[in-house]
Formats: structure tokens, C-alpha cells, sequence
């Protein structure tokens, strides 16, 4: 009796919950999410009777009435649930005649495992999600697909002029290579917006919109220039790729120069124009490049700083919108809204790039041509109080004052000029004299010629001057690292005018003041200078002139 008593209960628990949750189940979506068609008493929310409720006579009725609730499934998405996702959407693409989408993706599959092999096990290369496995990007990826070759199958009539609407999305309806192009754009900024595992996707979809951008007529160029624009800025901002950036927007630089063309609504924030961004962008990878140009090639280094000062320049030139508002209101509206136009902005841009060209311009020899850069970026740091860039302005100009000229020297055979060459320094003439006397050079004759590349500056006093203001200014500004550097650079500079009882109280100074900020290598600079600065000090002490000619 207590079994049948239990039994029972159970029976009515489970009829109970069966009725009161058949109709809360869950309702099957196919594969792309969106619902399927489902029996009509799904919809009216009616309550049905399970088959563990049913009578002996009701066992058929219910059961068909279960079948009308399933949904109406394909072939094709039967195989959904079956094959492997990538498989599944190339399978439904080839269904559908899809087959340069299907194309593109195999490509995309290929170049996937290229890279990862090309990195090897164990990088993280490697351990990156395989496109074929994700499922958000293999969607997004067969919808911008499907989406291409629709307007590629639909665009044979004449394309209308996109002057209208600078959205991408709205390009989809306008014909077929401007169709291709926006689509391939928009899906290139979804993958751009993803972490740094799927840019490799983003690179093949600008790619792939440039060439498609390249094929538009009548549209002076302006997808393509937005093509170029996003793409240099991709490889400028995620790839950190100089060379090719600098291509892709000088190109777009050009093409939009005096438009008005925009490309906020494309990225989802507020931007300038496209020729504006272009100079913001430029002025910055011209300004990595040349930091990045080796030592042994200054000339390649000025060119790009020159460059970048042109484009830093053109950051504060306003475009004329004629049609909608007159010059004045153009420039209050943009210096509002845009801090890369600032007059703040620009100067500092402008500032850095000066400085960057001075010391490239100081390192081929242009002494002249450096000091005015840096009296121009002193003037600068002035107007826009900047501190720290006063102080590398005088010690820039203390620099270049204490360059002097190349020297050409000949040397004697025998009371004959058989022979002659150049030996070349860039050292202060107290130096200079004393490398002769301790190479045992005899001078023979010794001329300034026109071709050196060093013109004389030749003002130990205007040196000594800057020297000081870059200390008075370090000081009053509280910069202790500047301060630091300012007693390093003195004491470096009497060092080498032979003044090492001047030298050594700077050098060791500046030792202490590195110690105290903890800048180690720095601090071991300034020891070691101090320490041949003590033993020059005493080797001249004990040392007369006639010692000196005798080594």
C-alpha cells in the first residue's frame, strides 16, 4: 500500500509539471538564431496534453499533435547540427550558388593555418582561435560575403552618385563596386574592432576593398580615398607597420585635399576631415620612421622630420566651407571641437619635430641650419610654457655651439706632400689639439675648406651661457632628472676643454642627483666620467708640457 501510495503521488507530480511547462519550452532557432516555422497551436499558447498524460485512445492524436510542433527543417540545416561549423556554412554557401564566397573563405581557411605554421607550436601565433571554429566571425563572415556577391550579381546597371550619404551602410544600394567596396569596409572595421588574433582578417577585407574601390567611376575617387584612409590608419595604429601606412595615406592625403570628405559615421567617432586626419597621422609615422632610421643615415632621417614638420604645419590650416558657413565660423566650430588643431596642439606638435630635425640635422653636419631649429623650438616651448622643452632647447643650442668644423689634414713625408687625407672630428679645438699631441702629429698644414660639412659656430661663451639657463631653468621648474643631465652635460663640457678642476665638482653632482632618482645607468655615466675627470685632474698636476710631448 505505501509503494502504490508513492507511485502514485510521482504520477501526479510529473503530469502536473508537464502541463504547466510544455508550453514555456523552449522554442528551436536554425543557425543563423532566427526562428523557425513552428505547428500553429505553438503560437496560440495553448496548453498540450503529454503523451505521459494521454489515455489509451489519445496515444495517436498526441503524438501528431507533437509532430506539428517541430519545426520545418532543410536538408541543408538538418546538416547544421551534423557537420563541423565552417563545413556547414560552406556547405549552405554552395547551395545557394555562393561560389565566390566560397572561394573567399577557403582562402581565409588557408592563410589561417599558413600563419600558424609559419609561427611555429608554442607562440602565441599558434594558441590563437582558429577562424573555422568561431562562430561569430564565421557568421559576420558569410553574411558581408553573401552580401558582395549579391551586389556584384545585381550591380549591372549604371551606379548613381554617392555625394548623398557618407554611412557605408547606405552604400548597399548603389551599385555593384561601390557596393563591394563599403560592404568589404564595414566587415574590415568589425574585425579591426576585435583583439589583435583576428587583424590578419581585417588586412585581407581593406585589401580586398581597394581593389574593389579601385574599379569605381564617378565617384572622384572617394571610396577608394576612404579605403586608403582606413587602411594606412589600421597599419599605422594596430600593425605598427611605418612604411606601408605612410603609402596608403599619403595617397589619401591627396585625393581628399579641399573636400570636405568625413569618415566619422564609417568608424563611429568623431573625426575632422580625412585630409586633416591624414596630416595628424603623418606627421606621426613620419616622426617614427625617422626615429627609426639608423645612425648611419641622417640625410634619410632630416627628409622624413622635414616632412613631418610640413604635416604638422598643415594640422592648423582650417578648410573653407564655402557653402555651409562662412571662414570665421568654420575655425571657432573646429578649434572647439578638434585638440589636434589647437593652437596648444599644434605648436607642440610642431615643437617636436623641430627638435628631432635639429639633432638629425646636428648628426649630418648641418651645425647652422640645427641652431635655427632649435632657436625656433625654444621659441616655442616659451609660448606654450613648457618646461621640459626649454630645457632640451638650450641644451640643444649649447650643443650646436659646441660643434666646430671638420678639419682637413695633411701630413709631412720626409718634407714632401706624398700623400694626403682627411681626418675628420667633431670635437672642441682645445681637444683637437690635444688628440695631435698625443698622436705625435705633426702638423704640416691645416686648412678650413669649403667642402667640410661642419660650418664653425665657434662660441665657447654663447656654449657656457645655454648650459647655464638649461640648469636655472631645471631648477626653478623642479625637473631633478633635467637638473641631473644639465650638471652631466657641464661637466662634460669643461671635461673637454681641458678643465677637469671645473668638470669634476658638475660630473659628481650629477652622479648624486641620478643616484637619488634612481636612473642607474645614468648614474654609472656620470661616475665614470668623474673618475677620468679626477685622473686628468691629477696626471696634469703632476705632468709638465714637456712630459706631454714626449708620449
Amino acid at each position: 500500500m505505501r509503494r502504490a501510495r508513492k507511485t502514485r503521488d510521482r504520477l501526479t507530480h510529473v503530469r502536473g509539471h508537464d502541463l504547466g511547462t510544455l508550453s514555456k519550452g523552449p522554442v528551436r532557432k536554425d543557425f543563423s538564431g532566427e526562428l523557425k516555422e513552428v505547428g500553429p497551436k505553438i503560437g496560440e499558447g495553448a496548453t498540450i496534453k503529454t503523451l505521459a498524460a494521454a489515455r489509451t485512445g489519445e496515444m495517436e492524436k498526441i503524438k501528431d499533435e507533437l509532430r506539428a510542433m517541430l519545426p520545418i527543417l532543410k536538408p541543408s540545416e538538418v546538416k547544421r547540427f551534423r557537420l563541423p561549423l565552417h563545413e556547414a556554412i560552406v556547405d549552405e554557401l554552395e547551395e545557394g550558388n555562393y561560389e565566390e564566397s566560397v572561394r573567399y573563405l577557403k582562402e581565409l581557411f588557408e592563410l589561417d593555418e599558413a600563419i600558424r605554421r609559419e609561427a611555429g607550436p608554442g607562440t602565441l601565433t599558434w594558441e590563437k582561435p582558429r577562424l573555422k571554429n568561431t562562430r561569430d566571425a564565421m557568421l559576420r563572415l558569410k553574411e558581408s560575403l553573401i552580401a558582395v556577391e549579391r551586389a556584384k550579381n545585381a550591380g549591372k546597371y549604371e551606379v548613381q552618385s554617392t555625394r548623398a550619404s557618407t554611412n557605408i551602410v547606405n552604400f548597399l544600394d548603389i551599385g555593384d563596386c561601390v557596393s563591394m567596396a563599403a560592404e568589404f569596409l564595414n566587415t574590415a572595421l568589425y574585425f579591426q574592432a576585435m583583439t589583435w588574433e583576428w587583424w590578419w582578417v581585417t588586412e585581407r577585407l581593406y585589401r580586398s576593398a581597394l581593389e574593389n574601390a579601385k574599379l569605381i567611376e564617378g565617384d572622384d575617387e572617394r571610396m577608394s580615398t576612404f579605403a586608403h584612409y582606413l587602411y594606412g590608419r589600421f597599419l599605422f595604429e594596430q600593425m605598427q607597420d611605418t612604411v606601408q601606412s605612410l603609402y596608403h595615406l599619403k595617397v589619401a592625403r591627396e585625393a581628399s585635399q579641399e573636400k570636405s570628405w568625413n569618415a566619422s559615421k564609417m568608424t563611429g567617432r568623431k573625426e575632422e576631415t580625412i585630409f586633416r586626419e591624414c596630416n595628424v597621422l603623418l606627421y606621426k609615422a613620419l616622426l617614427m620612421y625617422a626615429q627609426q632610421v639608423g645612425p648611419d643615415q641622417p640625410d634619410v632621417a632630416v627628409k622624413a622630420y622635414t616632412e613631418a614638420l610640413a604635416r604638422a604645419t598643415d594640422c592648423k590650416q582650417l578648410f573653407k566651407d564655402k557653402k555651409d558657413e562662412d571662414e570665421n565660423k568654420m575655425r571657432q566650430k573646429l578649434v572647439a571641437i578638434s585638440p589636434v588643431i589647437s593652437t596648444a596642439g599644434h605648436y607642440e606638435n610642431s615643437a617636436n619635430v623641430l627638435y628631432e630635425l635639429g639633432m638629425s640635422q646636428l648628426r649630418s653636419g648641418d651645425v647652422k641650419l640645427a641652431y635655427r631649429n632649435f632657436s625656433k623650438f625654444l621659441a616655442m616651448a616659451k609660448r606654450i610654457s613648457n618646461p621640459e622643452g626649454i630645457c632640451n632647447a638650450h641644451m640643444a643650442m649649447a650643443l650646436a655651439y659646441k660643434l666646430r668644423v671638420y678639419k682637413r689634414i695633411l701630413f709631412p713625408c720626409h718634407g714632401k706632400r706624398r700623400t694626403s687625407f682627411d681626418l675628420y672630428f667633431s670635437v672642441t679645438r682645445a681637444s683637437f689639439d690635444a688628440i695631435l699631441i698625443s698622436k705625435k702629429m705633426p702638423i704640416f698644414d691645416t686648412t678650413l675648406t669649403d667642402d667640410s660639412r661642419l660650418q664653425e659656430l665657434g662660441d665657447d661663451a654663447n656654449t657656457e651661457k645655454h648650459l647655464s639657463l638649461f640648469m636655472i631653468n631645471a631648477t626653478e621648474s623642479g625637473l631633478m632628472k633635467k637638473l641631473a643631465q644639465a650638471h652631466c652635460c657641464t661637466g662634460e663640457y669643461f671635461l673637454s676643454k681641458r678643465r677637469p678642476d671645473i668638470a669634476t665638482f658638475y660630473l659628481e653632482k650629477s652622479f648624486e642627483l641620478y643616484n637619488e632618482l634612481g636612473l642607474c645607468n645614468d648614474a654609472d655615466k656620470a661616475r665614470a666620467l668623474a673618475g677620468v675627470s679626477k685622473g686628468e685632474l691629477h696626471f696634469f698636476k703632476t705632468k709638465t708640457i714637456t712630459d706631454l710631448r714626449r708620449i
